[in-house]
């Protein structure tokens, strides 16, 4: 919520309101990341258990996620706050020196996960 609030007052974004997101454009861009990350663990899995368990399954979220590119999903989602759609590359490029359009959504996906509920350390970008 803290995320939210910081980008509603110094970057121009929605406020944050009583079901969370209201029209926050970064809680909307959180939650979208946090389902695909749902899925993560279980697309890692695929890359280790044998072709015959892997055949019974199906592709998720996450999977077909870390096969596209960060940049176009930033576009869509803030395409008029370049300020907004620059913080959310940063945290998702997280010790990455490649742009948003060469990242991985996978990674982007599970990098901004990790900043905003905690796991990881994060620094001023800029």
């Amino acid at each position: 919520e803290t995320l939210m609030q910081d980008t509603a007052s110094y970057l121009g974004d929605g406020w944050p309101g009583t079901d969370e997101i209201g029209n926050s454009l970064s809680g909307a861009y959180y939650q979208a990341c946090l389902g695909m990350n749902t899925s993560a663990s279980e697309y890692y899995l695929t890359k280790i258990l044998p072709d015959k368990v892997n055949d019974l399954r199906t592709a998720t979220t996450y999977a077909h996620a870390s096969i596209r590119h960060a940049q176009p999903f930033l576009d869509q989602c803030f395409p008029l706050n370049a300020h907004l759609r620059s913080l959310f590359a940063g945290m998702g490029m997280k010790g990455e020196n490649i742009k948003p359009t060469k990242t991985s959504m996978g990674a982007h996906v599970t990098n901004i996960c990790a900043a905003v509920e905690g796991e990881g350390m994060h620094y001023p970008i800029g």
